[in-house]
């Protein structure tokens, strides 16, 4: 009874364009509707079928063996059907993972933020097709390559840039723009800034009331430009009269058939895969983050900092602190160190992709807030431990408010466990007056660390 009531309503939503054209009175349409719906929801409560609470929602996707589907959400009833096929079907026993979509697709149609995160989640994408076609030297000729890596300089202090860097967040703003009008998007208008746009370092959004959205397009220019995939694409929307975080995402390098964007939307974390090819109507996977690995130990574990410029290299290999730990890691034939650190790392920590994660990513000399932000917020709502080097919390919303200013640089560790990043906070900011404060975070006893010469 329930399929046939489902195909009932399934062929009356299938007809709705035509009807569309119909001279019927609209009052009278609603009202057969409502009635309907209301019929189907008597019905399937009295067969027990699953209910998933909250508003309507439909979208296309692919079912395991490609063929175009179509899921909807009717009165917290999630039904399925093959397009161009009439009729629906329940879905009596929703998955996690179609559950997840459901969560997503709402957060997607709910105003008012709804717009402005799959503005920035679309952008995002075109962001990395555009980038993946650079860094792919048999894409492009010769002189378009040149063209589009000639170095430059940018802003009042002269900073040395690359020409992709300029072209790419230039188009990403105006795509952005684009597609907020285009998913109907009706909340003040977004001050956006781009990490090539941060030119007054008195620059302070803590007063506006509108949403911020700050873009690092190509975050890794120099792996862009040698064809590795290190590099990322970031954005992140924040809501300064609340001092709030939206929206986090990160855009990282996939390969040729799919692009991967993690994201931390109000409360929802996951990662959404887009399949190359597949028309831009068809939702991507919905998927969740695997989280941090719990690993205690430091000398068990791999670490990871952002050392590929010499002059940071040089200053980390010369840090007394940073030796001693290194000492203390050496305890183990497990223990691994990578010099390429940022956003790209942070999803590593918080979403295996092989064997072993990343445990921990620190920074002891200070990153401006586009180059860490946007990975920062995900991987901390993913589960993993944020702190400054003292093992404080950090306020990633203050460093939002003045993005330019050289104070809102930030030093931090991120781990995969409250007990490593206080075993990494001992070597690399705590003193003996820091003790309360990292007893307080973590809630654990204090050892005091031995300090070993390397």
């Amino acid at each position: 009874m329930a399929t046939m009531i489902g195909a009932a309503i399934g062929g009356r939503l299938g007809r709705s364009k035509r009807q569309a054209s119909d001279p019927a009175e609209p009052g009278r349409d609603r009202a057969q509707r409502k009635r309907g719906k209301e019929q189907l929801q008597v019905t399937l409560a009295r067969q027990g079928t699953p209910s998933l609470p909250g508003a309507d929602v439909r979208w296309t996707d692919l079912s395991p063996n490609g063929n175009m589907v179509e899921y909807q959400v009717i009165g917290g009833v999630l039904q399925i059907t093959y397009v161009s096929e009439p009729g629906w079907d329940n879905v009596d026993a929703p998955t996690p993972e179609l559950r997840l979509k459901v969560a997503f697709h709402r957060l997607l149609a709910s105003p008012p933020w709804g717009p402005l995160f799959r503005a920035a989640l679309e952008s995002t994408r075109h962001n990395l097709c555009r980038i993946q076609k650079a860094a792919q030297t048999q894409s492009a000729p010769r002189d378009d390559k040149t063209r589009i890596f000639s170095p430059a300089v940018l802003g009042p202090s002269a900073k040395p840039v690359l020409a992709i860097d300029i072209v790419e967040e230039s188009l990403d703003v105006e795509r952005f723009r684009q597609l907020c009008n285009e998913y109907n998007y009706t909340g003040p208008e977004p001050k956006i800034y781009g990490e090539e746009s941060l030119h007054n370092s008195s620059l302070d959004v803590s007063l506006e009331r509108c949403p911020f959205l700050l873009t690092d397009t190509v975050d890794g220019t120099d792996d862009v430009e040698q064809g590795t995939r290190y590099w990322c694409s970031t954005k992140v929307i924040s809501n300064p009269s609340e001092s709030c975080i939206l929206g986090a995402f990160v855009g990282l390098a996939g390969g040729l058939t799919d692009d991967t964007i993690c994201f931390a939307m109000n409360d929802l974390v996951g990662k959404c895969v887009y399949r190359r090819g597949v028309p831009a109507s068809v939702s991507p996977e919905v998927i969740p983050l695997s989280g941090p690995s719990g690993l205690t130990s430091l000398s068990e574990s791999l670490v990871a900092f952002y050392g590929q410029k010499p002059a940071r290299l040089r200053a980390i290999a010369e840090d007394k602190q940073v030796r001693a730990m290194l000492a203390r890691m050496s305890q183990s034939g497990r223990e691994r160190i990578r010099t390429q650190g940022g956003q790209p790392m942070m999803m590593s920590l918080v979403d295996r992709r092989g064997h072993r994660q990343v445990d921990a990513v620190f920074e002891k000399r200070g990153q401006a807030p586009h180059d860490v932000i946007a990975g920062l917020q995900i991987a901390k709502m993913a589960g993993a431990t944020l702190c400054d080097l003292q093992g404080r919390p950090l306020d990633l919303c203050a460093a939002l408010h003045r993005p330019a200013d050289p104070t809102s640089r930030l030093k931090y560790v991120l781990a995969g466990s409250p007990e490593l990043a206080k075993e990494i906070c001992s070597y690399l900011g705590a003193s003996d007056r820091a003790r309360w404060s990292l007893s307080r975070v973590f809630g654990l006893r204090w050892a005091r660390p031995k300090l070993s010469a390397a």
